[in-house]
């Protein structure tokens, strides 16, 4: 099946969004679709065999325009520039508001005459607005409530009020429509820009061509302060570039001839020549884009119950309204009255600032969190990632450098050289990071027509066939299997044993160092009351040195992969949110039963942001903890506006109906707790301590 992102240009309505989104949902072509307020988007998932052409996309905008102004376009950025200029209907409703302040002080029939007259222009596009959906079946509108609620106070005789009401609407929603662009504008900023242009060199002669249409192999010029568009290897030339769009930190990196570079990088000092690796939809750059607008779409479960919490509250409100009118003119013979006090419940019936604060938030976070090199899978994951109570991390290459070097060579009945060219040779196809550094320490070309056979055995290390003997490489664990005597004062250091079939050979003795960040990294995450516990394949004295450094809550070594998993779920048994932390390959067990899976450094992988619910695209720890107090930062502030929310409305509802409460009231608890709620939101992107904002 085929699916298409547009663009809904003139979307500034959360309750317009789901209409557009029911009304698209039925279309014969399309056979599911979901609208990104925050984004101003819609995916649309087609039927069965359909294929998009610009006929269909013309359909639909005629079937949308019906219910909404609103312009559908093949997908682009949506425009978030800020308007600087009042328009003549803002300049139109300024002038009302002041004739609404004057009533106050002025009683005569002429004015109120007066007043009338200017309500009709003023009412004219909301009443015209409500009269289309009444069309269109839409009983519970927004626009059809308040054309009922200011119509029905000029009957009452009301005048000021009517007029009043609807001015500081039409107001308030122009406020709304601002401040809805202001915060599309600011998460913008979070999120990376994909650069439009690229100047390859063909022929000898340079050219400005898009980035789409560069192939593999082709050699781009990047110059000084130039985003790189494209991942590749360096051509011809040294630089330093600035990876911080990507990695999230601002230290510049040296590169020169065959470095990889990946796009989204910034050239910070000379021209050079980049060999393209892979073409523009593959890129590093896009990925993270496509990450960040795929996760809007995922809603989290408060985005869910709100959705579900709109459709029910609107009719909810309307027929309390029509039982207040008819209970309290029953009771009291005073219809009036009745009449004015439901009239205050359907000025207040729009869950406005609900549908549109909270789709923000959650959209803003997930922005935010791209801008600290934090790509998180959606409004489902960060709400799940509020949740965690303990995290387990892998030790190396996490709380750890993972840069093991060689440091001492242990033998026994074989010399040094030959110990490290039979590990060396065992290790040849591993990826691990003991593999690399014994290939360093070896230094020579591994002769691969040497090798006749290599197994991998988790939790254990690997067996080789090498020169016709058959050797094996790993842990001490690995040495007991065969029964096989190894050292033993090397029991709180990382060690790779080599052995023959029945002999043991030597030990190679390694050194890693534990990252500067991880230390304030654990300390943040125990001031957010989460608990970090490390699991390790590594020897247990090493595991438990690492952990008493660093002050760790608990720790497990000599983990294999089977192993991993029964520790989190024996945590999970005990009803904790288990977040687990690993380089999103090697961990691929683990990572697929914790509550939330958090992938380190893996942006090159496209298994890890699959199986990811987080990708973590550069190697601090800061970062875990970052993700975390982002998330919790985020829960909090819309759960904030829930409760701001539901408490005023309730409360001008309850007024309402006793009498207290005006229509006026009423208004500022409809679109200025809509405009109050989303300033909040933005709280999300403009506050919060994280250890790599502006890194």
């Amino acid at each position: 099946m085929e699916h298409i992102v547009l663009t809904i240009e003139g979307l500034d309505c959360a309750n317009c969004a789901l209409k557009i989104e029911k009304e698209l949902g039925r279309q014969t072509e399309i056979q599911s679709a979901q609208v990104d307020f925050a984004r101003g988007k819609v995916m649309l998932t087609l039927a069965e065999g359909m294929k998009f052409d610009e006929g269909k996309l013309d359909r639909w905008q005629s079937a949308v325009k019906k219910i909404e102004d609103v312009t559908l376009k093949q997908n682009k950025n949506v425009e978030t520039n800020v308007k600087k200029k009042l328009s003549r209907e803002e300049w139109i409703l300024i002038g009302a508001t002041s004739l609404v302040l004057l009533s106050f002080f002025i009683e005569n029939p002429v004015f109120e005459f007066l007043l009338i007259i200017v309500y009709l222009p003023i009412a004219y596009p909301v009443i015209k607005k409500a009269v289309a959906n009444l069309r269109n079946k839409e009983w519970f509108d927004e626009t059809f409530l308040m054309s009922i609620a200011t119509l029905g106070a000029l009957a009452l005789g009301d005048f000021a009020e009517a007029l009043g009401v609807m001015v500081f609407y039409r107001v308030g929603e122009a406020m709304q429509e601002r401040a809805v662009d202001a915060a599309r504008k600011t998460i913008a900023s979070c999120l990376k820009a994909v650069p439009q242009v690229a100047v390859v060199l063909r022929g000898g002669k340079t050219s400005e061509i898009d980035p789409k249409n560069v192939f593999v192999n082709d050699i781009l010029v990047i110059q000084p302060g130039a985003m790189i568009p494209l991942d590749g290897i360096v051509h011809e030339g040294r630089s330093n570039i600035d990876t911080s769009s990507i990695s999230g930190e601002s230290t510049l990196t040296s590169i020169e001839p065959g470095m990889a570079v990946l796009s989204g990088s910034i050239n910070q000092q000379s021209r050079f020549l980049l060999k393209v690796t892979k073409r523009a939809n593959d890129s590093t750059l896009q990925k993270m884009v496509s990450f960040v607008e795929q996760a809007s779409m995922k809603k989290a479960p408060m985005e869910r119950f709100i959705t579900r919490f709109a459709k029910v509250y609107t009719p909810t409100v309307v027929f309390l309204a029509l039982a207040l009118a008819i209970g309290y003119g029953l009771m009291t013979q005073d219809w009036l009255t009745g009449m004015h006090r439901a009239l205050i419940f359907l000025v207040i019936s729009c869950p406005c600032a609900l549908l549109i604060s909270i789709p923000l938030g959650f959209y803003a976070a997930i922005g935010k969190a791209s801008s600290l090199g934090i790509l998180v899978k959606g409004g489902v994951a960060l709400q799940k990632l509020a949740q965690v109570d303990e995290v387990m991390v892998d030790k190396t290459g996490t709380l750890t450098k993972g840069q093991f070097v060689v440091s001492e060579i242990l033998v026994n009945t074989v010399d040094s050289e030959t110990l490290l060219e039979i590990a060396a040779h065992a290790e040849a196809s591993s990826t691990h990071p003991l593999a690399k550094a014994v290939l360093d320490a070896y230094g020579k070309d591994i002769d691969l027509s040497r090798i006749e056979k290599m197994q991998e055995l988790p939790g254990y290390g690997l067996q080789a066939e090498f020169d016709g003997q058959v050797y094996l490489v790993g842990n001490g664990r690995l040495a007991a299997t065969r029964n096989i005597k190894i050292p033993t004062d090397v029991s709180d250091k990382t060690v790779i044993h080599v052995l023959s079939e029945y002999h043991y050979l030597g030990t190679l003795v390694m050194e890693d160092e534990i990252k500067e960040e991880s230390n304030e990294a654990i300390e943040r995450l125990h001031q957010d009351k989460v608990k970090v516990v490390m699991i390790s394949g590594d020897k247990t004295d090493v595991v438990k040195k690492v952990s008493d450094t660093l002050k760790l809550d608990g720790y497990f070594g000599e983990s294999r992969p089977e192993e991993k998993v029964a520790h989190l779920e024996r945590a999970k048994g005990e009803g904790k949110k288990v977040a687990f932390v690993g380089d999103g390959m090697n961990d691929a067990a683990a990572l697929a039963i914790a509550d939330v899976s958090i992938a380190m450094g893996a942006m090159g992988s496209d298994v890890a942001i699959e199986a990811s619910d987080v990708v973590l695209t550069h190697d601090s720890p800061l970062a875990i903890s970052d993700a975390i107090r982002l998330s919790k930062r985020t829960m909090f502030v819309l759960k904030q506006n829930l409760a701001f929310v539901l408490t005023i409305k309730i409360a001008i509802l309850i007024l309402g109906s006793l009498g207290i409460a005006s229509m006026w009231l009423a208004v500022f608890a409809d679109v200025g707790v809509a405009i109050l709620a989303i300033l909040n939101a933005m709280r999300v992107v403009n506050g919060g301590n994280y250890a790599l904002d502006g890194h």
